[in-house]
Parts: structure tokens; C-alpha cells; sequence
């Protein structure tokens, strides 16, 4: 079935120029807005926060329409900036939506 060089199988994925504007629109189709998080859980991230000295943390946040997870240490929290830096990233606390102790 590869008569012309075409797949038939593939057919939007033909020349190679379209696969850049593809990624990006499975991209944007895959994002979903930000979930909201209770008083709870809220309460739970700010005790967490207060004592995270040499502690395993699985964080989960927010970035760019995406849901995300990491498993680190949190090495410094800003609060004057609203930020919480770990060995790879800095988050906002505003993209934050969970932590667990690990």
C-alpha cells in the first residue's frame, strides 16, 4: 500500500511540515482547566509547608493546562513570593495541588 510513498494509514501524517503544527494541536486539545482544591487539603499543604526540612515529597501541580507530578525534596519555600523550589523546579503556590509525604 505504499504505491506513491504514502501511507495509507496515515494520511494527515503524509508531509513532514504538517508534524510540528500536529504535536501542537494534540497538545492544546490535551490540556483541561485547573482543578480547584478544597479548605482541607489547603490546610494540609500549609502544614506541610511549615515543617519540610528533610522530608520526600510527592508534589502534585499545575503548569500549562496539565496536571503534573513530581517526587522531591522541597529545598526552600518563598512565601514572600508565593514560590516553593525543589532540587529541578520552582512552583507557584497558586499551581499547587497537593503534597504527600512519602
Amino acid at each position: 500500500m505504499s504505491g506513491r510513498g504514502m501511507k495509507k494509514w496515515r494520511p494527515f501524517s503524509s508531509l513532514e511540515a504538517q508534524a510540528p503544527s500536529l504535536q501542537e494541536m494534540k497538545y492544546r486539545k490535551g490540556r483541561s482547566p485547573k482543578p480547584q482544591i478544597s479548605s482541607e487539603r489547603a490546610a494540609k499543604i500549609d502544614d506541610y509547608l511549615h515543617d519540610f526540612k528533610n522530608v520526600n515529597f510527592h508534589i502534585t501541580y499545575y503548569e500549562d493546562g496539565y496536571v503534573l507530578a513530581i517526587d522531591e525534596q522541597i529545598k526552600k519555600v518563598d512565601c514572600l513570593n508565593g514560590l516553593i523550589k525543589t532540587e529541578t523546579l520552582t512552583i507557584a503556590f497558586t499551581n499547587l495541588l497537593d503534597l504527600e509525604i512519602l
